[in-house]
């Protein structure tokens, strides 16, 4: 995977190791709660392989993730072509990006601590997030 250059540093909770989380450590499942299916996104640390879960996405925040998308590409483009983003295009924008960062941080509270069903591997995980 490339390294898009986003990168967040992470503080093991276990060792204290700090360590960078990037696009080529960051890994995605998909979990089950109550018949519930969530896109996690974590990270394991290098030093003592302790996963920390950083995101949650449901179907709701999946799809405002792609408007999210959608908007900044539309918005990019018209920028790169030297057209100006009025005021209303970028408050809707950050209304969105605000949304979607509510919404996450609302499941993050809502499956903290929740025994879920990796459907990958079949596990039993116990949610435990780690805010960067």
């Amino acid at each position: 995977m490339k390294n898009n250059g986003l990168s967040v540093n992470i503080e093991c909770i276990d060792c204290k190791n700090s360590f960078e989380a990037n696009a080529e450590n960051v890994k995605t499942t998909e979990v089950n709660s109550e018949g519930n299916t969530l896109s996690i996104i974590y990270v394991d640390c290098p030093n003592c392989g302790r996963r920390h879960y950083v995101q949650i996405d449901n179907d709701e925040s999946s799809k405002l993730k792609i408007r999210n998308l959608i908007t900044f590409k539309k918005l990019s483009k018209k920028k790169l072509s030297g057209k100006k983003i009025g005021k209303s295009e970028s408050k809707a924008f950050e209304g969105l990006r605000k949304q979607l960062s509510d919404l996450r941080a609302e499941l993050m509270k809502q499956y903290e601590g929740q025994i879920v069903t990796d459907t990958l591997t079949g596990e039993s995980v116990t949610l435990h997030f780690t805010l960067c």
